[in-house]
């Protein structure tokens, strides 16, 4: 029959045991004698004695360690434990995330206070979410906890305040997440220079690319010419 492998191993360390001892024996037969150098030597027929009385127990006999996450019975509980959490999470569709306080965000699993406060702040600065995949956008929310949490809201009524495009101020304007500072100074020049009787007029300002119209025009309105009387 062949060496098995873990013999293998035990004889790799006695030698390199002997090879590392008999430099050591070498050297010192050449500066302090050979009563040291004799002394080295014992030291290696300690050394073989001690591991022959002590062989490698294979890997394959040894027991998996109880507790450790790759067992089976730890396995199977972290399995029931999540098929349990899964029970108790809302159902799909069930929150308006236009309407949930911060206490109620705050209950649900994966989020907490400080992600449940940095949604309401998002959202009141946004004036409303018009889709549930804007929730992806706030600050510290990972992108697989939101896959886990977005199907559990719906909008109801979407967005509850707008901005008026015809006579916001730059201050307000500029407090919008999507507008910020740089859009505040382009729709204010624009409406300086051309009249607004609708959001579309604003597709006519040449920094205005479509995906930036897309953002910005669920919260925007022209306020004082729609309410000017029909002629």
């Amino acid at each position: 029959m062949g060496m098995r492998r873990e013999d293998g191993v035990l004889y790799a360390i006695v030698i390199a045991s002997w090879v590392v001892f008999g430099i050591k024996v070498l050297f010192h037969l050449g500066s302090d004698g050979w009563s040291e150098g004799q002394a080295h030597v014992d030291e290696i027929q300690l050394l073989k004695s001690a591991l022959e009385k002590s062989p490698v127990t294979p890997l394959e006999e040894k027991h998996p360690i109880q507790g450790t996450s790759f067992a089976p019975e730890v396995m199977k509980k972290n399995r029931a434990k999540l098929a349990s959490n899964r029970a108790k999470w809302p159902r799909n569709g069930s929150i308006d995330l236009n309407n949930v306080d911060s206490a109620g965000l705050e209950s649900l699993p994966f989020l907490g206070p400080v992600l449940a406060s940095r949604v309401c702040k998002f959202r009141d600065r946004l004036g409303g979410f018009w889709s549930v995949e804007q929730l992806r956008e706030v600050w510290g929310l990972k992108s697989d906890v939101a896959d886990q949490i977005i199907p559990w809201f719906h909008v109801g009524n979407g967005i509850f305040r707008f901005l008026c495009v015809d006579t916001a101020s730059w201050y307000q304007l500029h407090s919008h997440p999507y507008i910020n500072q740089e859009g505040a100074r382009t729709i204010e020049r624009f409406r300086n220079h051309h009249p607004l009787s609708s959001i579309q007029d604003l597709r006519n300002a040449v920094p205005i690319n479509d995906s930036l119209f897309q953002l910005w025009s669920p919260y925007l309105r022209v306020c004082e010419t729609a309410a000017l009387p029909t002629p």
